[in-house]
């Protein structure tokens, strides 16, 4: 975080970096994160007179580490230095993960007091930033580009819910951890929820799940992986269940399982 450079290489960025007010500009990047990013990984709060840019365990292919959250919080702070010409300043940053040493580290990046063991990572504003004019503002390419990405948007949301669900599940199986409660946590819904908007795209969780499971096996086989090693990919704790669900997918005979068992 510390020697990396901005980059305006993506819609989302540029949506931020061309708004008129940093405060207009992060809240635009956060509306349409979803065009970057699964699940909301930077969300807004306030406390008292204080605004709160939070950064979330949004879970992809791999789980968010530690390390991870504290590179997403650095660049975030580099790029709005880099969108006020110097002039963002934070008054706090907290992490939920406990204190791991040479805290001098963490001062120097963020230019401001480290928390840790807190109830959830975020970084700590005056309410005197959200209208920090933003150096390279153009109120034109600023609404040519949120035209671009409400088009993208709507796109996404013609997916429904249940592919988000399915890509969660994708994530989560191999770590063993996809339960419904599992999955709802990383898409940021109860579990109730999760099941009702299920139902509104006209499927299950457990429909989704074997989707999600086929979706994996079926990718492993074209690199000609071992039944172990899709068993395993796919959540499955027994070769005997797999082998169930690979008959009932109609995959049965292509997993290569010449062990005769």
């Amino acid at each position: 975080a510390e020697v990396w450079e901005p980059r305006t290489n993506h819609l989302v960025w540029l949506l931020f970096l061309t708004a008129e007010t940093f405060g207009r500009g992060l809240e635009a990047a956060v509306h349409y994160q979803s065009l970057l990013a699964r699940g909301q990984v930077v969300t807004l709060g306030r406390e008292g007179e204080h605004l709160l840019v939070q950064v979330n365990r949004v879970a992809d292919k791999l789980p968010i580490t530690d390390n991870q959250i504290e590179y997403l919080a650095g660049v975030l702070v580099r790029l709005f230095r880099f969108s006020t010409d110097g002039l963002f300043r934070l008054e706090q940053v907290r992490f939920e993960h406990p204190y791991r040493g040479e805290i001098e580290h963490y001062e120097a990046l963020f230019g401001c007091p480290a928390v840790f063991d807190c109830e959830r990572t975020e970084l700590v504003v005056g309410e005197e930033v959200w209208g920090l004019p933003l150096a390279h503002g153009n109120r034109s390419l600023h609404g040519q580009l949120t035209e671009m990405a409400e088009t993208e948007y709507s796109g996404l949301e013609t997916q429904g819910f249940a592919a988000a669900a399915k890509d969660a599940i994708r994530a989560l199986l191999s770590k063993g951890q996809y339960s419904i409660d599992a999955v709802a946590l990383v898409l940021h819904v109860t579990p109730r929820t999760l099941q009702r908007r299920l139902r509104e795209d006209g499927t299950s969780y457990r429909f989704v799940l074997d989707e999600a499971r086929k979706s994996i096996v079926l990718d492993g086989l074209t690199h000609r992986q071992s039944p172990e090693d899709l068993a395993r990919a796919a959540g499955f704790t027994n070769l005997r269940s797999f082998r169930r669900a690979m008959k009932r997918w109609g995959l049965d005979g292509e997993s290569g399982d010449s062990s005769g068992q």
